[in-house]
């Protein structure tokens, strides 16, 4: 085999064996929603409301309705410029901790 294929093999091995691909595929340890909403917090605040008039406040919604708002951003049944663009990266269990 030569080396490139062998160091291809062996990065896929890894990749496919770490905890965020076991995660994804519902293997792997809880999902850590705390974790994740970090990133909302550039545009929705720091307690999820922001200063900016256009930006919806979420924090304080409850759970069910962020994840159907997530979900329908996912499936672009809810319009946005950038939350579709992100929701799609977010698996179930990621949004469900996120919301929780």
């Amino acid at each position: 085999m030569r080396k490139t294929t062998v160091v291809l093999i062996a990065l896929l091995s890894a990749a496919l064996a770490s905890p965020a691909y076991a995660q994804r595929r519902g293997k792997g340890p809880a999902v850590n929603g705390e974790m994740i909403a970090q990133s909302c917090m550039g545009c929705h605040g720091s307690q999820g409301a922001s200063g900016a008039s256009p930006m919806p406040i979420i924090g304080g919604q409850n759970e069910g309705y962020l994840i159907d708002a997530m979900k329908a951003f996912q499936d672009g049944s809810r319009e946005s410029t950038i939350m579709g663009r992100l929701a799609k990266g977010y698996s179930d269990a990621e949004i469900a901790a996120l919301a929780k």
